[in-house]
């Protein structure tokens, strides 16, 4: 689907009434942080572009057309248009009436950051200059707030990395089968055996994320019996500071700690110190806590982004950052799992992968959740650790001395991922996290909601009636073909 930049004529976008522009214009400029605007109306369909744009442009006189933006003022990222997209084949496949030739016009906010930051996340600064209760919704495709007061109008729409999964299945002439696969890899078995497989090059980016695992790619699936894992905490991942720098909470990545250390007098106790430090981010803590106790934990920074040359030899001397990835092979062979949120509070391709493996999910609890963390459930798909960490030697050794109930919480992982990555259960996810809130600001009416099964139904028998009509084309000119055939040779 294709967007024309706004070019934000104030006249033009008088369409979309007073109290919108209001409302929005007073959003967006409370909210102070970047956002993004899809709108649309029938003469001009869908447009999208920066929100701090549209506010200027409402800023102009009325009667005056401001200055064309810079063409970087105008274009919007990737990542930005990819929500858009999704937004409008959303908007289209669910509830086509909104689209007609009578519909009002509409504006949406949208986010796509890895998480929300805003001045107003801060309870003093809202109290005086964030009103609210006179916002419109702010659709988030990133991780959003567990707590919906925090900011009140946001809606944890579905989470943009999972977009590319399913996408195809909104168009609006194709329906789906009940084995139809997900469209993107990192929700995609694999189909020949690891030893099969040539060696990842972690610099490159399809070797950054792990796949999901499977215990038909392995060669000994003795190997990873519940029975012969390794009775250790497994995790690998980037040195990321947590949470955005406004959010409660945050913690910084773990350069300036490591410096603290290595230039310590005495090493080993100012790296204990530090481990059990509340200055520190759970990523640092897990690494420091591997290197006191490396029978239970192994846990590494292995970066991909650019280091600093000191920030590694630090590292280098201290232990702590690995030198190779870890195949998925690899990691299914240990019993329990990490999964460490990064600057979002998540970790957006980290969890589900970690689902799959023989053993026990250990599941971070923090601030912020991603669009369906609600269908997952503590104690049941995984075991949960507290936020900084203060938990996570109790929570190994509550699943030491429970493994029956440990191994069925990783079985019913391994059932959640199975259901939950196929392209009809994708689809209804994103019916469910992002039609739906669509919807009741759009029409909360509810007429021109279509029902999930109706809206698919109807396009898989549209499409079915096309290949119909023309394979009875076909049939007619073959018969034509033959009766002129008998004809001549008569």
């Amino acid at each position: 689907m294709m967007f024309a930049p706004s070019l934000g004529n104030t006249q033009r976008d008088s369409r979309f009434g007073a109290s919108s522009i209001d409302a929005t214009e007073r959003t967006v400029r409370e909210y102070k942080d970047e956002l993004s605007i899809l709108s649309w109306s029938h003469d001009r369909g869908f447009e999208t572009h920066r929100g701090s744009w549209r506010q200027e442009a409402r800023s102009a006189d009325a009667n005056e057309t401001p200055d064309a933006p810079a063409k970087d003022e105008r274009d919007v990222s990737n990542r930005q248009r990819g929500a858009a997209t999704l937004m409008a084949q959303t908007i289209a496949k669910y509830m086509p009436g909104r689209l007609s030739e009578t519909s009002a016009p509409f504006e949406l906010l949208y986010s796509t950051w890895d998480m929300p930051s805003t001045p107003c996340l801060d309870a003093e600064y809202a109290q005086k200059l964030c009103e609210f209760d006179r916002w419109v919704p702010i659709f988030n495709f990133g991780s959003s707030f567990k707590d919906q007061t925090v900011l009140p109008t946001m809606v944890p729409a579905t989470l943009g990395a999972l977009r590319s999964c399913f996408i195809e299945g909104l168009n609006p002439h194709l329906g789906f089968s009940a084995d139809d696969e997900p469209q993107c890899d990192f929700l995609r078995f694999p189909t020949t055996k690891y030893s099969e497989q040539g060696k990842c090059d972690a610099k490159l980016a399809q070797c950054r994320y792990h796949g999901l695992f499977s215990l038909n790619a392995v060669d000994d699936k003795s190997m990873y019996e519940w029975d012969n894992l390794k009775p250790q905490v497994e995790w690998r991942g980037s040195d990321y500071s947590f949470l955005a720098p406004r959010v409660p909470g945050h913690k910084p990545d773990a350069n300036e700690f490591l410096s603290e250390i290595a230039s310590s007098a005495n090493v080993s106790q100012a790296l204990h110190d530090m481990a059990f430090s509340t200055d520190i981010g759970p990523r640092l803590r897990a690494v420091l806590f591997s290197k006191l106790y490396p029978e239970l934990i192994d846990a590494k920074f292995f970066n991909w982004k650019n280091q600093s040359s000191a920030r590694d030899k630090m590292a280098a001397e201290l232990g702590i950052d690995a030198t190779e990835r870890l195949t998925e092979e690899a990691l299914g062979k240990y019993k329990y799992h990490l999964d460490l949120g990064g600057g979002g509070g998540t970790t957006w391709s980290g969890l589900i992968p970690k689902l799959t493996m023989p053993g026990v999910l250990l599941h971070h609890e923090t601030s912020m959740k991603d669009s369906y963390f609600d269908t997952l459930k503590p104690w049941v798909h995984y075991v949960p650790v507290a936020e900084d960490l203060h938990d996570v030697f109790e929570k190994i050794s509550w699943c030491e001395t429970h493994p029956e109930e440990a191994r069925n919480i990783s079985a019913n992982a391994n059932d959640w991922v199975r259901d939950f990555r196929g392209l009809k259960s994708l689809l209804r996810h994103n019916y469910q996290a992002l039609a739906i809130p669509l919807a009741k600001t759009l029409d909360p009416s509810g007429e021109t909601l279509l029902d999930f099964e109706a809206a698919h139904v109807a396009a898989r028998a549209e499409r079915l009636a096309a290949r119909a009509a023309k394979l009875a084309i076909k049939a007619s000119r073959d018969a034509a073909k033959a009766a002129k055939a008998t004809n001549v040779s008569d």
